[in-house]
């Protein structure tokens, strides 16, 4: 049965490169999974900075200082 040993050592070739060629995808992937996980973190970041910018600059303070600013502009400018 030489012609079924032959394509028995051809499927197990085929199978190896297969799990091989999976392999590299595995890892790939993985790579691919970590980097998209860290600029979602930095997303998420860039997000609550944002949120807590709005949050300082809807205060009455930071409001106040910013008519005063424009009423300084106006006058500057005169």
């Amino acid at each position: 049965m030489p012609f079924l040993e032959t394509q028995a050592t051809d499927m197990n070739k085929q199978l190896v490169e297969t799990q091989e060629a999976n392999h590299e995808l595995l890892s790939t992937v993985s790579a691919q999974r970590a980097e998209i996980e860290a600029l979602v973190q930095g997303l998420e970041n860039v997000i609550q900075d944002l949120e807590t910018s709005a949050q300082v600059m809807g205060q009455e303070e930071v409001q106040n200082l910013s008519k005063e600013i424009k009423a300084l502009e106006t006058e500057m400018k005169k």
